[in-house]
């Protein structure tokens, strides 16, 4: 895990300071390779079979759901588009709540955009995440077998595979899974070397500083760490762990200078997103509280197994007095921000702590024997009844991740015709196109076109379109992040022209094309009111009247283009027309549109453009 975590700050930290990608993948290489020649001296033994426990059981399970296979979405999305541009793909970045520049975590992006360069891919990837996800779970074997043996440690990662959150993100973009892991690395190494040489606790105090950067919740914990380790005299120990952090989170400081012009310039959402938790507290207007943390965290669990493993943390606490202050002590103000402050979360915000409970199981079974006397001890019976009860739990586990199969089949089928769609469309454009859509950060990474979203809520189309200098609109006919994709009068009064219509299976979008001629009038259009009598609706430069129902046109303008047809207005059948049958419509010109009158057609419905004279 370290590994990874380093190749990822070379990969992230080095692309913000303008290193070239084949200059960092090279350095990523000549670190693997010393790693590589740092374990010469290992032998592989018997024993170490074990290790294979672990990625077996990852591999079987991936049989079971189509969470692993699925294209990367939303935030996962944004992920991949940050690794597309540490290797100079592009350089535009979406933006995203408020903020007009990145401001997502770039460690595990960096760590993906290694495969990316290797694969020549630009949005899928599965090397990097299956082994952040087997580091992970060998991490927390690790660690259980340290505190309890090698013959039963591997539980703790078995359990870990099969909960719930892991199935669902383990190999997906998403950095729950692999912050879990770093954040355990980071503890156990602190918990073998504090007393080490000063290198070590460097590094150790880099890969603290890694972790924040992973996650930015997590950005205390070096400091953390370093301040502890004052309190508890050792002074030498803290220097050296915080000179290690500090000298990554400078170097972090420094990029968000540069690129955002602030050194808090990522970290703006989860201040304000902080800040507003704390207002919902102090008005007692919390949404996510306590009890709902709990609740999703007990969710994630089978109860006997919870049961358990807080009994073997306890034994092990018993045993090693260092491991409450090692790990639950350096984890703890996470645990508050989630559970406490933070106004919103999900079960997978939970992740690093239900890896440290799963430590708890194999210490159970060892050490469970020694707690009911000498009699019962010497029949093992507690540690028989301890891995009975683990045993017979892992089952509604399994269960539960069989029963999650049609629910992710079905996901996965609605992303992946989708993500054609998107690499579809993009294969129309060209690089000097832009997109407003709504779904604008995955579309981009898909279609490796410029996106972006609507922003203003109340003239969302002409806003977007003159801020981000768009020529291209594209809506959805369903799974939609706004309605005005599938609102007819206001899609056909904005300036944008039908293009083409893209589908795949029964999912369905349209590309549109921003009309220029349109656009330089749409803010008189915008201000302009239509009196309609009847039943109708008008939006901009579009008219839709119903039978029997007529309008004033208004002065200095006049009507180019009529639909006629005697059904409701939809948004499809206007599209066709525009797109395939222009010859159905009416007329289609200043000159044409002149010879017809309302009062002669009053039986049918209209569907009316007009232009300023």
């Amino acid at each position: 895990m370290p590994v990874l975590m380093i190749l990822g700050a070379i990969m992230s930290l080095g692309a913000s300071f303008w290193l070239p990608p084949f200059l960092l993948i090279c350095l990523c290489i000549v670190l693997v390779i010393y790693w590589f020649h740092t374990l010469k001296n290992h032998r592989f033994e018997k024993k170490d079979l074990r290790f294979f426990i672990l990625p077996a059981v990852i591999f079987v399970t991936s049989f079971l759901t189509y969470y692993h296979l699925m294209p990367a979405f939303y935030d996962q999305a944004y992920h991949l588009q940050i690794s597309n541009r540490i290797l100079d793909r592009w350089d535009w970045e979406p933006t995203h709540q408020g903020m007009s520049y990145s401001f997502r975590p770039e460690i595990i992006s960096g760590v993906v955009a290694i495969e990316l360069f290797l694969t020549g891919e630009t949005s899928i990837v599965y090397v990097m995440p299956t082994l952040l996800l087997i580091s992970t779970a060998w991490t927390i074997q690790h660690v259980g077998e340290y505190f309890s043996s090698l013959k039963w440690g591997f539980i703790s990662g078995v359990v870990f595979c099969l909960l719930p959150v892991t199935i669902m993100f383990g190999r997906t973009m998403l950095l729950d899974i692999a912050v879990a892991g770093m954040i355990i690395s980071v503890f156990h190494h602190l918990h073998l070397n504090s007393n080490a040489d000063r290198h070590t606790l460097i590094l150790i105090g880099v890969l603290s500083a890694i972790v924040g950067l992973t996650k930015y919740p997590y950005l205390y914990l070096g400091g953390w760490i370093s301040v502890l380790y004052y309190l508890k005299n050792k002074t030498q120990e803290s220097k050296y762990l915080a000179f290690g952090y500090f000298a990554i989170i400078a170097l972090f400081l420094l990029k968000n200078q540069i690129h955002t012009g602030w050194i808090l310039g990522p970290l703006q959402s989860q201040l304000s997103g902080t800040f507003a938790s704390g207002s919902a507290i102090a008005t007692d207007s919390v949404t996510y509280s306590p009890r709902v943390f709990l609740t999703d965290l007990i969710q994630q669990w089978n109860i006997i197994l919870m049961c358990i493993s807080l009994y073997g943390s306890a034994l092990i606490a018993k045993r090693q007095s260092e491991y409450i202050f090692n790990y639950w002590i350096l984890i703890l103000p996470s645990i508050i921000l989630h559970g406490y402050i933070l106004d919103f979360g999900w079960p997978r915000y939970s992740t690093p702590w239900f890896a440290l409970l799963c430590i708890g199981l194999p210490a159970a079974i060892v050490y469970s024997k020694d707690e009911f006397g000498e009699r019962i001890g010497k029949w093992k019976l507690p540690t028989i009844l301890i891995g009975i009860l683990i045993s017979t739990s892992l089952w509604p586990m399994i269960q539960t991740i069989e029963d999650m199969e049609q629910e992710s089949e079905s996901l996965y089928d609605v992303r992946e015709n989708w993500s054609d769609i998107y690499r579809t469309v993009g294969l129309e454009l060209d690089e000097q196109n832009t997109i407003v859509t709504g779904k604008d950060i995955t579309m981009g990474l898909y279609s490796q076109t410029p996106c972006f979203r609507y922003e203003d809520p109340e003239y969302s189309m002409l806003q977007a379109i003159n801020k981000f200098e768009a020529t291209h609109v594209f809506t959805q006919d369903q799974h939609y992040r706004y309605d005005i994709d599938i609102n007819s009068t206001f899609l056909y009064g904005s300036p944008i022209e039908p293009v083409k219509l893209f589908s795949s299976n029964e999912y369905t979008g349209r590309l549109w094309e921003v009309d220029q001629s349109r656009l330089t009038h749409s803010d008189w259009w915008r201000n302009s009111t239509i009196e309609i009598y009847g039943n109708g609706a008008h939006y901009g430069d579009f008219i839709w009247l119903e039978n029997g129902s007529e309008f004033d046109l208004l002065e200095n303008t006049a009507i180019n283009r009529i639909y006629e047809t005697n059904s409701e207005i939809f948004l499809g059948d206007i599209f066709d027309i525009l797109t395939q049958n222009r010859q159905n419509l009416l007329c289609d010109s200043l000159e044409a549109c002149s010879e017809f009158s309302r009062t002669a057609h009053l039986e049918l419905n209209w569907a009316i453009w007009m232009i300023r004279t």
